[in-house]
């Protein structure tokens, strides 16, 4: 009786533990699902959720209801996260090289290297019209894949063959050469390029100036804007000056503002004046020595200059602000009517190569 009663009390007692043991066994499968589904989908959904660029909504969202303890949550996830292109191995400082190394261009297919070589020696002077014109964009449009064709021809003996290439290669924005840089600093100089032109309507010195622009504090270009600044051809000479300047670079300082200041009196050029006193004011104080020597022997339009000049750089170096009628108090004051109507302070305000390129 006792056993019955006994059998009868473990019968009741696991009957009515099942539902405890099948909800825990339940819990147990669920976490043991989700785990299994966040390491088969993490490098996937996780990753994917994360990199993925965001909408401007969906930024500003992001950045609104951002935390610190969600970046901390989100930093864990990426930090679990596997590097494809890393070998675990690697360092960090080995890991952020690789990951900087810029991958090589893909060669083009050998359908694309006749295209390219065809237009490569269409860019030559010729008798067959419009045929450096079409060239001219089909090698931008091949991009990567025509520059090692494209810097072979800056070597070529035709001189238009190599200047339009030399275009090409500035109008993609490559990399400075030793060559594209020589024949770039050339073209500043405006000279006569047969076919130049009629093939792009424009002066050769406008694609120069504006790539020069773009780089002249690289190591490359900086020696050849200083070499230009010296040269015999006044407008290279100017235009170099003027791109050592905007850049900020002090070496050879006297020379480029002695090229600069040159310019300042009223002449038959067309923007000259305006051009070099944007220059000086952008060499900053390091030019106030020069411009205070210059006064002795300017004419009016060149006094009325460095005034301007040397008054920005004053309120520059005491933190000075000036309002709309200040500045055309200023303006009336020193007379720079008589230079120019189309801003109220041209040593400020001068859009270089917005405004008409100076030919020298």
């Amino acid at each position: 009786m006792a056993d019955s009663w006994a059998r009868a009390t473990v019968r009741s007692r696991a009957s009515s533990g099942n539902p405890d043991r099948r909800r825990r066994g339940a819990f147990v499968a669920v976490l043991a699902l989700a785990s299994l589904s966040a390491a088969t989908l993490g490098s996937g959904v996780f990753a994917s959720s994360m990199h993925a660029p965001l909408a401007a909504g969906d930024t500003a969202a992001a950045l609104a209801t951002d935390t610190p303890e969600l970046a901390s949550a989100d930093l864990a996830v990426e930090r679990a996260l596997p590097t494809p292109d890393v070998p675990p191995a690697l360092d960090a400082s080995a890991a952020e090289r690789i990951r900087a190394k810029p991958l090589a261009p893909k060669p083009p297919s050998q359908e694309e290297a006749k295209g390219i070589d065809a237009a490569i020696a269409a860019l030559a002077h010729d008798d067959v019209p419009r045929n450096a014109m079409k060239a001219v964009h089909e090698l931008a449009a091949a991009g990567d894949k025509a520059l090692p064709a494209l810097q072979a021809a800056l070597e070529s003996h035709d001189q238009q063959q190599r200047h339009l290439a030399a275009f090409v290669l500035r109008r993609v924005d490559a990399e400075p050469t030793q060559k594209l840089c020589g024949l770039s600093v050339e073209a500043l100089g405006d000279p006569e390029i047969e076919g130049y032109w009629r093939t792009l309507i424009h002066r050769p010195a406008l694609s120069a100036a504006h790539w020069l622009q773009q780089h002249a504090r690289s190591k490359v270009v900086t020696p050849h804007l200083l070499v230009a600044a010296r040269s015999s051809q006044p407008q290279r000479r100017f235009l170099a000056a003027a791109l050592l300047a905007f850049a900020g670079v002090q070496q050879d300082l006297p020379n480029t503002c002695a090229v600069l200041l040159a310019q300042l009196p009223d002449n038959h050029q067309n923007g000259d004046a305006l051009l070099a006193a944007h220059a000086l004011y952008r060499l900053g104080p390091a030019s106030l020595p020069q411009i205070r020597l210059a006064y002795r022997g300017a004419d009016d339009q060149a006094r009325s200059l460095l005034q301007l000049i040397e008054e920005n750089l004053d309120d520059d170096v005491n933190g000075r602000a000036l309002r709309q009628d200040q500045l055309r108090e200023r303006f009336d004051r020193l007379m720079l009517r008589k230079v120019t109507t189309v801003c109220i302070d041209p040593a400020r305000g001068h859009r270089f190569l917005y405004y008409t390129l100076p030919r020298l």
